[in-house]
């Protein structure tokens, strides 16, 4: 994962909401030094807050991480013969 495009899918996802690195901060309970941590890709949220910062920026978590809205299709129990059977990693689910 690389730190520095996750800082850099915060940062324009906090200015598109137009909150301030101390806005962020306020509604996730931390710093406003630990928002412009991430930003700069020093640091990455911790893995507890990132819901609430989805949530705050109006995205999903993977979108965050990742830069796109992956979704995943659960199907149910699998089995590792499914997911041979299927070439993917989640039982046939669409990434």
């Amino acid at each position: 994962m690389d730190t520095k495009k996750v800082g850099e899918q915060i940062s324009t996802l906090r200015k598109g909401k137009r909150l301030t690195q101390s806005d962020l901060g306020e509604r996730l309970g931390v710093s406003f030094q630990a928002v412009s941590k991430w930003e700069r890709g020093e640091t990455l949220p911790d893995i507890t807050i990132l819901p609430d910062l989805a949530k705050v920026l109006e995205t999903t978590v993977d979108f965050i991480l990742c830069g796109s809205d992956k979704v995943i299709e659960y199907k149910g129990k699998f089995s590792i013969a499914d997911m041979k059977n299927t070439g993917s990693r989640y039982g046939g689910a669409s990434t």
